[in-house]
């Protein structure tokens, strides 16, 4: 046998080796791998059990959102976030799942929450390498008995005396379980609402005039009273609409107020530290458009951060 002969024996041999490594250590991490289905019960789990904001971007779609929050992104996503702190569920078992390609369907049982004692089929779809929520699709079991007892410590929390629970209970037994189960499956919030203002307007009110006040907020003592009088002046239905949409909210602030948004948003940026020159740029912009339009913006994080860079060019 040659020497050259040898070299590539033993090459071949050193070779035969490594690709055995390399297959062995392809398979560990196959093995090691969450599938699909590991995947989704993980994703179902970290957002209904989560009181993280970042959960409603990581976790949902758009069009979840949109089902469950009503109103156009980015106000969707800005009420999740907004509600994410304290509406993590006890617990969700994940019954079963089924994957065909970037979709997936999941039946999941609900322990405590707005859905406690149900299940649920969800829709999921993969999107940006992440097993999103993508839409509700509707009960297996309904149990209406965890959903009242759900809405009744929530109004509790609420500040509401129990003879709007009471209220509010008797308003909600005018609904079949079919016509309910639909309407917590499609935006819960603009079911109750208008229930809650009947039975409660005054705590809505207080609710309202409390978040007002807040010191984000930042309204003057003569637009204190305006929203005050306007919220006392308000209709039902236009009471409703102000504790459920972002853009009527900051309608009433800017009526109030004249320019609280910019307002808001030049205090904002100059906490961040922003230059002056940014700072009237991009209130400047905001102020040339449509209140609506403006507060779409300052709501859609990746759109308010494009303004201030283009300004800061």
């Amino acid at each position: 046998m040659t020497a050259l002969r040898k070299i590539l024996i033993g090459l071949g041999a050193i070779f035969a080796v490594l690709i055995a490594l390399a297959l062995v250590r392809i398979v560990v991490l196959y093995i090691d791998r969450p599938d699909d289905e590991e995947r989704i019960e993980r994703a179902i789990e970290a957002y209904y059990g989560s009181t993280d904001p970042e959960a409603c971007d990581n976790r949902t779609t758009a069009a979840y959102r949109l089902q469950r929050w009503g109103g156009m992104e980015p106000f969707a996503r800005a009420t999740c976030e907004a509600e994410a702190p304290t509406s993590a569920s006890a617990g969700v078992e994940v019954l079963g799942i089924e994957v065909d390609g970037d979709r997936a369907t999941a039946v999941v049982r609900f322990d405590g929450d707005s859905l406690d004692g149900s299940t649920v089929r969800i829709a999921l779809a993969h999107e940006d390498d992440y097993w999103r929520l993508d839409r509700m699709l509707g009960f297996v079991e309904f149990d209406r008995a965890g959903a009242r007892r759900a809405y009744r410590d929530r109004l509790l929390q609420f500040g509401s005396p129990r003879s709007a629970t009471r209220c509010v209970a008797k308003e909600e037994a005018h609904y079949s379980d079919t016509e309910l189960e639909r309407a917590i499956v499609n935006s819960v919030a603009g079911t109750f609402a208008p229930i809650v203002v009947r039975c409660d307007r005054r705590g809505v009110e207080r609710n309202l005039m409390s978040s007002v006040a807040a010191a984000d907020a930042d309204l003057t003592a003569t637009g204190l009273d305006c929203a005050e009088r306007q919220l006392a002046q308000a209709s039902e239905a236009e009471l409703a609409r102000l504790s459920t949409s972002i853009p009527a909210y900051i309608a009433l602030l800017d009526s109030c107020d004249p320019n609280y948004l910019a307002e808001f948003v030049r205090g904002d940026l100059a906490d961040h530290d922003e230059e002056a020159g940014t700072i009237r740029c991009v209130a400047a912009r905001l102020e040339s458009l449509p209140l609506r339009e403006a507060t779409a913006i300052v709501y859609d994080r990746d759109r308010y951060d494009g303004l201030i860079g283009s300004c800061d060019a």
